[in-house]
């Protein structure tokens, strides 16, 4: 019984999770200037992060030749997300979005850890294809880092 119970739970899960995606693609379709619109990508970084709320430092290296649209894609969504949870985690914390490009992208972001810290642990995801994510305390702050895969050559 527990079994089954816990196998409906965690379709339940996934299949919200699912419609949460759905249900955003679809108010940002036709809407260019939607925030975390799908075409959004490195370029839109300034503005997401004037619009969080947050005090955050942006630095951002970009390499001098252009970025593939996934890799921008992703690394705007990972930023938006590490913003949104230090908003809901940590309100009024300083954040440092950190982005280097060289052959990939590695969007980092950090935060002094909340009084408390929220209960759950982040769920572990993979934003970028192939890539690892990690997500946990590095000494006093909370980070957030993503490393894409090196682009085939």
């Amino acid at each position: 019984m527990r079994t089954m119970a816990r196998t409906i739970h965690e379709l339940s899960a996934r299949t919200l999770t699912e419609l949460r995606h759905l249900v955003w693609l679809l108010r940002t379709a036709g809407d260019p200037d939607a925030q975390g619109a799908p075409g959004a990508g490195l370029a839109d970084l300034t503005d997401l992060v004037r619009d969080s709320g947050l005090t955050v430092d942006l630095d951002v290296s970009l390499p001098p030749v252009p970025v593939p649209e996934p890799v921008e894609r992703a690394a705007y969504r990972t930023v938006r997300e590490a913003l949104t949870n230090i908003r809901k985690h940590a309100p009024g914390a300083r954040a440092r979005v950190r982005l280097r490009c060289a052959a990939a992208c590695t969007p980092r972001c950090t935060t002094p850890p909340p009084a408390a810290s929220p209960p759950g642990r982040p769920s572990r995801r993979r934003p970028l294809p192939g890539g690892p994510a990690r997500t946990g305390p590095p000494a006093a702050r909370r980070r957030t880092r993503v490393v894409p895969p090196e682009p085939a050559t």
